[in-house]
């Protein structure tokens, strides 16, 4: 039940967010990010250990990051051009609606409820939809902090 929020900054679509982490345990409708004030997030959704978006709508549903697994999940907010990415592989894409979050809840929702069991060891969030080019250098880095071999 721990968790990190911040609302001391305006953060609004599009956003990407990098995080470094592996997820310890998975339950239906865990949040990984979420925002503060608003229900947009990252969270554990439909089977172990698929991963989705929400920003108004779930999309992007994407199993690649295995339970007890160090790797880096790519979230992009960015209405009909949202997509969710595990380390190097294919993105899943979708229109997660256009909520903005507000700020940053890590590993819980925007009500301190629903608190993913994860590690984490790096996140660095954007305010801008990256391009896929910087999207890998910023792989590359976490990938080199994270010793994944990426």
């Amino acid at each position: 039940d721990n968790f990190l929020r911040t609302g001391a900054f305006t953060l609004d679509q599009p956003i990407t967010h990098l995080l470094l982490a592996q997820q310890i345990s998975w339950t239906e409708g865990d949040q990984i990010i979420g925002g503060v004030g608003a229900n947009v997030s990252v969270f554990q959704n439909s089977a172990t250990p698929a991963i989705s978006l929400f920003s108004g709508s779930i999309v992007a549903n994407n199993g690649g990051l295995a339970l007890g697994s160090y790797g880096v999940i790519t979230a992009v907010f960015n209405g009909a051009s949202s997509s969710l990415k595990i380390n190097n592989g294919t993105a899943t894409t979708g229109n997660a609606g256009a909520s903005n979050p507000g700020g940053i809840t890590l590993c819980a929702d925007n009500s301190s409820a629903a608190s993913a069991n994860m590690q984490i060891k790096e996140l660095i969030s954007f305010s801008s939809a990256l391009s896929s080019s910087n999207i890998n250098r910023v792989i590359r880095y976490l990938s080199q902090v994270g010793q994944l071999g990426l």
